[in-house]
């Protein structure tokens, strides 16, 4: 059965979505990433974590908070999704893969390398242990390693990391260019939390595409 919103609820989230957006066009970022959760969680209480309206306004919050630089916004953000996502699913579930890897790159953008490498390495697990060592479902996990390792200077594994997804790449008939994704919106993929699509950024503009079939 369609979940959907009370009129009452409706409109307690209208209400505190424009104070949110008020709050955050007067640069009270803190502010409004307070109302602003308290606006997802009435959504997310309404329809579940997983429906559409739902995942718009987490990408919404996630994708305003990275432009800031409010990076530890936005892990809160993944460490919600995920700790929610382990109570439904389990601990090893792929989704928590994806919940890890948004965590790990905020922790990239942060410089805290040794807690991003060791989130990262932990998605990867999931993965492979889901899908295999050599899964095109894989590669974003490993991409992210790899630039992981890249920031700290470590260039022969993170080679050794690219030429292994573009090995899988390969495997799987697709190509595309394989470098570290810097929207966290992407870790859900284009088909919403929970599935897994193929993608990858251009290396040329930053931006991200999907990977397309021979």
């Amino acid at each position: 059965m369609n979940k959907e919103m009370s009129v009452e609820q409706r409109i307690k989230w209208q209400r505190l979505n424009e104070e949110a957006h008020s709050l955050y066009e007067q640069g009270l970022y803190d502010r409004a990433f307070a109302v602003g959760q308290e606006a997802l969680e009435v959504m997310e209480d309404a329809l579940g974590l997983r429906h559409p309206d739902v995942v718009n306004s987490l990408f919404s919050m996630v994708h305003m908070y990275t432009e800031r630089g409010q990076y530890e916004q936005v892990k809160r953000l993944f460490e919600r999704a995920m700790a929610m996502d382990e109570r439904e699913f389990g601990p090893n579930h792929p989704v928590v893969s994806t919940d890890l890897n948004g965590i790990a790159l905020m922790c990239r953008f942060q410089g805290q390398y040794a807690r991003g490498e060791a989130l990262c390495k932990r998605a990867v697990a999931i993965m492979e242990s889901a899908v295999g060592a050599d899964h095109v479902d894989g590669i974003i996990g490993l991409n992210l390693l790899a630039s992981i390792y890249d920031a700290q200077g470590r260039h022969t594994e993170a080679e050794e990391l690219y030429k292994r997804t573009a090995a899988i790449l390969t495997e799987f008939g697709r190509h595309g260019v394989i470098v570290v994704l810097e929207n966290p919106e992407t870790f859900y993929g284009t088909t919403g939390r929970g599935e897994h699509s193929c993608v990858a950024p251009s290396i040329a503009t930053g931006t991200v595409e999907s990977v397309k079939e021979k």
